[in-house]
């Protein structure tokens, strides 16, 4: 869930990119795998469904 963090703070593709010092295009990848872990389709219901589980 570290990934989608600051995606759910509003963060792009390109800045979790450079912040992750990988691709944007890697960033989509890990954001799709993250939705179907989840069982989501958007981000909005992403970040309510991380919301939603227990801490780590």
């Amino acid at each position: 869930m570290r990934r989608a963090r600051p995606r759910g703070l509003g963060a792009g593709a390109g800045l979790i990119g450079a912040i992750l010092a990988i691709s944007p295009r890697t960033v989509h990848k890990h954001l799709q795998r993250i939705y179907e872990k989840l069982g989501v389709e958007t981000r909005t219901a992403a970040v309510a469904r991380a919301h939603a589980l227990p801490a780590a």
